[in-house]
């Protein structure tokens, strides 16, 4: 007789049912799935992500740069307005020192001249500035201004050097001072500049002269009687200078016959547009050989002539001072000693010789 027991769900049996549980095994995966390539990004997508990226920084790196150089450029623009308007300030008073030195002229003080410099002025081993003893050079009268001693100057032996320099004066005709060159300078604050000083007059003798001084100036911006920032000359010191004097007689217009010159320019045949047989590329050419050239030829110190000519160049030897003239100049007289049909070139060269 068979027993069967009956199993319910959820009820344990008396004897147990050992059972093993069958392993996991995976899904068999897509053919297709598994035959198919991975998808790699492209070349050009690699190009253009590396550009994009490569511009983003030029931008940004350009941007920064453009930032900097606009605000170097703002001061450079500051800056330049400064050395500007300091530049301005000091050329108007460079003109003032020019006006004051004909003021202290007219007046016989050198006060005016004087208030240009600062109260404190002090000028170290500066020296006195006088005229050498000059020379004449032909009707020319040559004077070196030169530096004596080292001794220090201040305002009162500076008005003295002015005093005596303007007595030497029986007028002032015309006074120029000018920036020569800056070589330091510290807007509205400071400046050391190399001055030109040119002066136009007449001396006791009744000569006109022109000095010609250039000055290293050190000038600072002080405080004027009004408030208002001025520059003052501090120190100065001496470069150098020269003037010259002359009796001021020009030119003198004299007939050529007067003086032995007969010369009458011609035209060289081959070069005369006028003929038709005479065919030239340029006529301009037909103006050439003409003129004159002053030389010492022969060495005796006196300016002889020479005229190229088209058909007989010649040369003119001066002779020498011939007596005075009525009104006082001298002429000199000239004899002709060479002409010559060969050309202006071969003909000096031969004359010379």
């Amino acid at each position: 007789m068979s027993t069967e027991t009956e199993l319910k769900p959820g009820v344990a049996t008396d004897s147990p049912v050992s059972e093993t549980a069958p392993p996991a095994v995976a899904a068999p995966a897509d053919p297709a799935a598994a035959t198919a390539p991975v998808k790699q990004p492209s070349r050009l997508r690699r190009w253009t992500k590396r550009i994009a990226i490569t511009l983003g920084i030029l931008v940004v790196v350009g941007g920064i740069g453009a930032a900097f150089a606009l605000q170097k450029m703002k001061e450079f623009d500051a800056q330049h307005a400064e050395f500007l308007s300091s530049g301005k300030t000091v050329n108007n008073f460079l003109k003032d020192y020019a006006s004051s030195v004909s003021d202290a002229f007219k007046t016989g003080s050198p006060d005016a001249i004087l208030a240009h410099y600062s109260e404190g002025f002090a000028s170290p081993e500066r020296g006195s500035w006088q005229f050498d003893a000059g020379r004449d050079i032909g009707d020319v009268d040559y004077f070196t201004l030169e530096k004596h001693g080292s001794e220090a100057f201040d305002r009162t032996q500076l008005g003295s050097e002015f005093s005596t320099y303007l007595k030497n004066m029986s007028s002032v005709d015309a006074v120029v001072c000018k920036i020569n060159l800056v070589e330091k300078i510290e807007p509205d604050k400071f400046a050391r500049l190399t001055v030109k000083y040119i002066l136009d007059g007449k001396d006791h003798q009744g000569k006109l002269f022109q000095d010609r001084f250039f000055f290293r100036w050190w000038i600072e911006q002080q405080t004027g009687a009004d408030g208002l920032g001025v520059w003052r000359i501090t120190k100065d010191e001496f470069v150098e200078g020269v003037r010259v004097a002359g009796s001021g007689h020009g030119f003198e217009r004299v007939s050529p016959q007067s003086l032995g010159i007969d010369f009458v320019h011609k035209r060289n045949p081959k070069l005369d547009v006028s003929k038709p047989e005479i065919k030239m590329m340029f006529a301009v050419v037909e103006h050439a050989s003409g003129g004159v050239t002053s030389m010492d030829y022969n060495g005796d110190g006196l300016a002889d002539l020479f005229f190229p000519d088209g058909v007989q160049s010649r040369l003119y030897r001066n002779a020498g001072p011939a007596p005075d003239s009525p009104n006082g100049h001298r002429r000199n007289h000239a004899s002709r000693i060479g002409r010559t049909r060969s050309s202006p070139l071969r003909a000096l060269l031969r004359l010379r010789q």
